[in-house]
């Protein structure tokens, strides 16, 4: 849900973009200068809008990367899966990570046994 909000955020800022330009074309012609002070005041929140989602996509790679480095050096034991929504733009790399992490806590229980065997035996 909150990946198409912000996907329906970001085609209704490139649209008001695209109306505030040709506007604002129009107003260069007629010297309006209170439309352009709007024009200006709605491409800065539009510009506001796209900082805030590009630092939180942002902080979501970060994340996924310092999951994937823990998992890659073994250190993942401690963190459970992440679960997110199908909308999510992450789904598909969070469950592959999840299926890495699993796959990787399997084989640690079977070295573990054999281990254990092998000791065992002597």
């Amino acid at each position: 849900m909150k990946n198409k909000a912000i996907k329906s955020l970001i085609i209704i800022s490139s649209l008001n973009l695209l109306i505030a330009i040709l506007f604002m074309s129009w107003e260069l012609k007629h010297q309006f200068l209170t439309g352009r002070v709007m024009l200006l005041t709605i491409m800065t929140l539009e510009l506001v809008g796209l900082i805030v989602y590009l630092l939180n996509l942002s902080q979501q790679i970060k994340h996924i990367s310092q999951r994937a480095n823990a998992i890659a050096s073994g250190g993942a034991e401690r963190g459970g899966p992440v679960i997110d929504p199908p909308s999510s733009s992450f789904y598909d790399l969070n469950n592959a990570l999840n299926q890495i992490q699993i796959h990787q806590r399997h084989q640690q229980i079977t070295v573990t046994n054999i281990t254990d065997e092998l000791v065992g035996g002597f």
